[in-house]
């Protein structure tokens, strides 16, 4: 007798239920599957971040954020780009390492409030990010759609699925939903090897809320709904995460009434 073994999901059916849940929030509070559908899927080409070469620096982080914004469909949204203060250097001597130290977050989005000469109040949007994902484009794109998605989020008449309790999770599909879906699977662990003549090792790095394998489930729903070639996912994601958004597109498929009841919503 020939046994046949069949695949476990990449992710928990509570997991799935909620992504869809959130999509359809998404959906049901700015615009619709007809607004969704003018979200593009942002790739890491030249298309999409035509950077003039010789930016460094801070005007480097001001050309992508410009970029991403405008590809978020979010460069009329008034906001200012601040970059952090950078941290400690943990590498303090041939072979030494401090352990211990604070990480900077990847970035932040804040409002500022300040009373007005009239009286009322003026609020202002900021976004910081650490000027160390410079060096780590990939990521620092991923950074901003994510804080650009808090901004969007903001602006919702409720909050996501999860409530506060999943909020961050539901910021970070966001992203996803607004075509950042490659960056933010790509940028959600990171390992690094390092070495020089007088020392070697590893590090490892986890950026944003969800998992690896719940933001390749999320951005196979985008594909799917946007009826996207596996290819053009694929091309741009690693290796192990490629594989994984076949496994994921299987199963976005089998749920044919979610995927249909998604396309339907028209809040207008």
């Amino acid at each position: 007798m020939i046994l046949g073994f069949r695949r476990t999901q990449i992710i928990d059916q509570d997991t799935i239920e909620w992504e869809f849940e959130t999509f359809e929030w998404l959906f049901e509070s700015f615009g619709g599957f007809q607004q969704f559908l003018g979200a593009e899927l942002v790739r890491p080409t030249d298309e999409y971040f035509p950077i003039g070469k010789g930016l460094s620096g801070h005007a480097l982080a001001e050309a992508l954020f410009a970029q991403v914004r405008s590809l978020a469909r979010m460069d009329q949204w008034p906001c200012q780009l601040v970059a952090q203060e950078t941290g400690p250097d943990p590498m303090v001597g041939e072979g030494q390492l401090l352990q211990g130290l604070e990480t900077l977050p990847g970035g932040t989005f804040q409002v500022d409030r300040q009373e007005s000469e009239s009286g009322g109040a003026d609020h202002t949007v900021i976004i910081t990010y650490d000027p160390n994902l410079l060096s780590d484009p990939m990521s620092l794109v991923a950074t901003f759609a994510h804080e650009l998605s808090h901004y969007l989020l903001a602006a919702a008449p409720s909050l996501p699925p999860g409530d506060e309790e999943l909020l961050e999770h539901a910021t970070d599909l966001t992203a996803v939903y607004l075509g950042f879906g490659i960056f933010m699977a790509n940028s959600s662990f990171r390992f690094a090897q390092f070495g020089d003549a007088f020392s070697m090792g590893w590090s490892t790095r986890r950026q944003g809320y969800m998992t690896e394998r719940e933001l390749v489930f999320a951005l196979a729903i985008f594909a799917s709904l946007h009826d996207l070639p596996a290819d053009l996912v694929t091309e741009h994601l690693k290796p192990d995460l490629a594989k994984l958004f076949g496994r994921a597109t299987r199963t976005v498929k089998a749920e044919i009434e979610r995927v249909s009841a998604l396309r339907n919503i028209d809040p207008d």
